[in-house]
Formats: C-alpha cells, structure tokens, sequence
C-alpha cells in the first residue's frame, strides 16, 4: 500500500533505504515510515507470542493488524494539503477526507 516498486531487502538495508528514501515531510513519506515502525512492532510480537506464548496468527491477519494500525494514526492527522498525490493515497488507504486542510 506504499507504491514501493523494488524487492524485498535484508532487514537493516530496509532501514537504511528508508533513511535515504523516505525521509521527506510528505504524506507519503509519513505514512510509509508509520508503517514501517507499525510492521516492526507486530512483527516483534507476533515473534514473542511464538517464542514465550507459543501462539501464533496467520500472515493475513498480522497484515490486517498492521494496516488497522497505521489506518488509525493517520486517522487523527489534521490540516493535511489536499493535492492529487494525497488524495490518492487517503483513498488508498481508505480514510475519511476529513483530514485536508479547509480552504479559507
């Protein structure tokens, strides 16, 4: 849901192409670095429930953990600029329009 156009990379080169490529105040730039830490943390857990607890979720529902989890960050955004380039990805993302900034 990031529009990320290149393969999988090793865990710390993922970090260190974030730093270099996704450092920037955009929406975009904002939202894949929300999901990005939202991934490390479920990721960490769904590690621990395996390791301590000896549960385990299926991928589809990790996936679905994260997304609901970034959606509700972006969520309580407020005076975002409403250009093309965002509102592509407030519908990607599927959240209320509410967040653009009002004209005046």
């Amino acid at each position: 849901m990031n529009n990320i156009d290149r393969g999988v990379l090793a865990f710390t080169d993922e970090i260190a192409w974030a730093c270099t490529h996704k450092a920037g105040p955009s929406l975009a730039h904002l939202v894949f670095r929300l999901s990005l830490a939202a991934s490390m943390y479920w990721i960490w857990r769904e590690r621990n429930l395996r390791i301590f607890q000896h549960q385990r979720k299926v991928v589809r529902g990790l996936s679905s953990q994260i997304e609901e989890e970034v959606r509700a960050c972006f969520v309580s955004f407020q005076g975002v600029k409403k250009t093309v380039v965002n509102s592509r990805i407030v519908q990607k993302w599927r959240v209320p329009a509410r967040i653009f900034a009002l004209c005046r």
